[in-house]
């Protein structure tokens, strides 16, 4: 009887080790344990999520997901012993429902002028949140001796999946600055990611030869100056003349679509009316001959 109560609480202390021991590796407290998670739990105590566990985001709800999530730990304890782990680290991926469960209403509660429901389509939340749970510089990793500084190019750090610039990149350099540059790289991106041009802009190759920065881009007047070329914003008809300069029919005063063709006056007995344009221009436009008419040459004036 002695036997069977004896073996009866080593069993039940057993038990009861192993329920404490399952329970208290999965607090939060624990992580710092092992000194390379030490920056990350300080972070995440001081941090927005400071109420949510640590499981809560990186292990799926349910007694049987936990239990399968030990031999993952225990790989991670056998690492902390046998490897040096070095961080930061980009590749958690933490599944949308994780996120959701609490952010129901993340979209309608994006910042202005910032389309959140565009950019979900472009991958999930860890992708650009990357440091929502933990936000921990380089300087606390370098600290307890487990930087990566193959993986850190800035303290804003860069993830493989979303391009992360270092500071924000214009697409001018007095172009305001603008909080999609922390991701995204303003000079490849281009200006109409964020200024839609009206129905009847110019099909222009350059935003720049009209646009400047330091104007609001809906209120930048239109100047011909400089040295542009016409083709760039303007698209000539099928029929139109060839090999002729612009400035010979067009003026800057005038709408290009209502420009009207009026030929240089060379005399009311040649008028252009009166021939066929090939009579006087047989090659092209650009160029002319009388010998259609005077072939022993232009006759001139008594």
């Amino acid at each position: 009887m002695l036997k069977w109560i004896l073996g009866g609480t080593i069993a039940a202390v057993l038990v009861a080790a192993s329920v404490f021991g399952v329970w208290y590796t999965e607090q939060p407290a624990f992580c710092p344990t092992c000194h390379e998670m030490g920056p990350y739990e300080a972070a995440w105590r001081t941090g927005p999520h400071s109420d949510i566990s640590c499981l809560s985001c990186h292990v799926e709800e349910g007694f049987l997901n936990h239990v399968k999530h030990k031999p993952v730990a225990l790989k991670e304890v056998w690492d902390h012993f046998t490897r040096k782990p070095v961080f930061p680290r980009y590749d958690v991926e933490i599944p949308d429902h994780r996120c959701t469960e609490c952010h129901e209403s993340v979209v309608s509660a994006s910042p202005p002028n910032f389309s959140h429901e565009k950019h979900v389509r472009a991958g999930e939340c860890w992708q650009c949140h990357l440091t929502a749970g933990h936000r921990v510089t380089p300087e606390a990793l370098s600290a307890v001796g487990v930087l990566n500084s193959n993986t850190v190019e800035s303290s804003a750090a860069a993830s493989g999946i979303l391009p992360r610039v270092d500071s924000t990149a214009q697409t001018l350099s007095e172009h305001p600055q603008v909080s999609c540059g922390e991701c995204h790289d303003m000079q490849e991106v281009g200006c109409a990611y964020c200024h839609e041009a009206p129905a009847d802009h110019f099909e222009s190759k350059t935003c720049t030869e009209c646009h400047s920065a330091s104007t609001p881009f809906d209120q930048a007047l239109f100047s011909h100056t400089g040295d542009l070329k016409c083709d760039n914003c303007h698209k000539a008809p099928s029929d139109h003349f060839v090999g002729v300069p612009c400035a010979n029919c067009h003026s800057p005063k005038v709408a290009f679509a209502d420009a009207s063709f009026r030929h240089p006056s060379v005399g009311e007995e040649h008028s252009y009316r009166s021939f066929p344009c090939t009579d006087c221009h047989p090659k092209d436009l650009a160029s002319v001959s009388c010998e259609k008419c005077h072939r022993g040459g232009v006759p001139i004036d008594d």
